[in-house]
């Protein structure tokens, strides 16, 4: 199912929409104002590709969040049906919502996209995501690319000490990165320590480094 009216606001390139969630239906999440839309995608490959080649023509669009929980498109993800992302110029803000990020999948496809087109996004987000199977490395890979970064979120991920290392060794040296969340997540003494040696990096310039709730 798709929601229409959404897909004719950002062929047309409709200046007032500048948020976008793409998510599967039902959803939880919440947006409003004319300056957002929701697109409804399952696993029609076909109606996913046009969405996306929409996205890569446009040059409005600012943010853009995929809340994929059930993995209904994971089936139908290849690298194919994502390839407007990586000519869309205006996006700066990027999100993965409950979804599973593994070697394959929406979420795997969507970072490769933006591994190639990294040049303008500004923020970063995951929250509630499945990190599995080599999700950690698509992250890091992607995370290494953007270096405009300036404000990245990784919460309520079970990340570990072992997948801070690979998220450190991603953004050392991304010298506008000013704040790194990951709240709500399993970082013990060794991520710590991971973190420490990011913060002594002469090139770094966090100043917002958010560990509430892990263990």
């Amino acid at each position: 199912m798709m929601n229409v009216p959404t897909l004719n606001r950002i062929q047309r390139d409709d200046p007032i929409l500048t948020h976008l969630l793409m998510c599967e239906p039902p959803t939880t999440v919440s947006r409003q104002g004319s300056h957002f839309g929701t697109a409804y995608i399952d696993n029609d490959s076909i109606r996913l590709k046009s969405i996306c080649d929409s996205i890569g023509k446009n040059s409005h669009l600012e943010d853009i969040c995929f809340d994929t929980p059930n993995g209904l498109c994971d089936a139908v993800a290849k690298s194919e049906i994502f390839e407007g992302l990586k000519h869309n110029n205006s996006i700066n803000s990027l999100g993965l919502s409950r979804c599973y990020l593994a070697s394959e999948g929406v979420a795997h496809e969507v970072l490769k996209a933006y591994e190639e087109n990294y040049k303008h996004l500004v923020k970063f987000a995951i929250w509630r995501c499945a990190i599995r199977n080599g999700g950690i490395r698509s992250l890091a890979s992607t995370l290494s690319r953007c270096i405009r970064l300036t404000e990245i979120s990784l919460s309520s991920c079970h990340i570990t000490d072992s997948m801070v290392e690979d998220i450190v060794q991603a953004v050392r040296g991304h010298a506008e990165l000013k704040t790194l969340v990951l709240r709500d997540n399993d970082i013990r003494k060794g991520g710590c320590e991971w973190l420490s040696i990011l913060l002594q990096d002469p090139k770094c310039n966090l100043v917002n480094l958010d560990l509430h709730n892990n263990m």
